[in-house]
């Protein structure tokens, strides 16, 4: 690991020791809201409190709440100035023959196909929940072989979200959104694919006329406590997280900038 990326690490541990992760009342107007999909909503999940550090450390005005999606009538998200969907343990494969698992999401699917007009960023669960929201098939592989792995995607185009040719990302899903599937083609430009084991699976997603992105990756993959398999190089881990932190940025600039507007 680089000494760039130790001192970042230790002030995040620092961060983390002196509560900074919990909601910070500021006077910005700016907020953006991560909405925590996991199902403990008295709990929240270090990759969220990642989030939080990456964006006030690159963004100290801006407002950040987590609210879990259980809980998203209590707010008028129409005031914020975009939306992470976070990951989650359930699976949105699930939906077919779990119906109340489906009930639960049913507030956050309609936000996404058509209750809210500013950005917003789908990860992992999140970007399945979104391809599931625009009738997109999410499918389960027989087993699970992508866990903590980082691995190099090519891009169809670059952008402004992610601007690179090509681009070193955490995986770590089960689920996965096939690109061939015709209803999630008219409606995303899907910009790129990964072949994981034998399962070609959509990694990064734009819609044609929304705001809205969407990767299977996980760009806050740099959690204090992740553990990455041993052949994977220092090098390769940095590289990773930088690119990371740079789709976070620039997810969150595109949010300011279309406030703004």
């Amino acid at each position: 690991m680089s000494l760039f990326n130790k001192i970042k690490n230790r002030i995040y541990r620092l961060w983390l020791a002196l509560g900074f992760h919990k909601n910070i009342p500021t006077d910005s107007q700016n907020i953006l809201y991560i909405i925590n999909n996991y199902p403990n909503k008295h709990y929240t999940p270090e990759r969220i409190v990642r989030l939080k550090y990456l964006i006030r450390l690159n963004f100290p005005n801006i407002r950040i709440k987590s609210i879990h999606f259980t809980e998203l009538e209590k707010l008028n998200l129409q005031n914020s100035i975009g939306i992470i969907l976070s990951g989650s343990s359930f699976n949105v494969s699930d939906f077919s023959h779990n119906q109340g698992l489906k009930k639960k999401f049913e507030r956050e699917i309609n936000l996404i196909r058509n209750g809210y007009t500013k950005p917003i960023l789908g990860i992992c669960f999140g970007h399945q929940l979104t391809a599931y929201a625009f009738n997109g098939e999410v499918r389960r592989m027989d087993y699970k072989p992508v866990s903590n792995n980082v691995v190099k995607i090519d891009l169809k185009s670059s952008d402004f979200i992610i601007p690179y040719k090509n681009v070193l990302v955490n995986l770590n899903h089960s689920d996965y959104v096939p690109p061939e599937d015709g209803k999630l083609q008219k409606q995303f430009i899907i910009s790129a694919t990964h072949l994981v084991e034998n399962y070609e699976t959509v990694q990064y997603m734009l819609h044609k006329q929304k705001p809205i992105f969407s990767v299977q990756f996980h760009p806050e993959n740099h959690i204090s406590n992740f553990h990455y398999p041993t052949f994977i190089s220092d090098k390769t881990i940095d590289k990773a997280k930088v690119a990371g932190e740079k789709i976070i940025t620039n997810f969150v600039s595109l949010c300011l900038r279309n406030f703004r507007v």
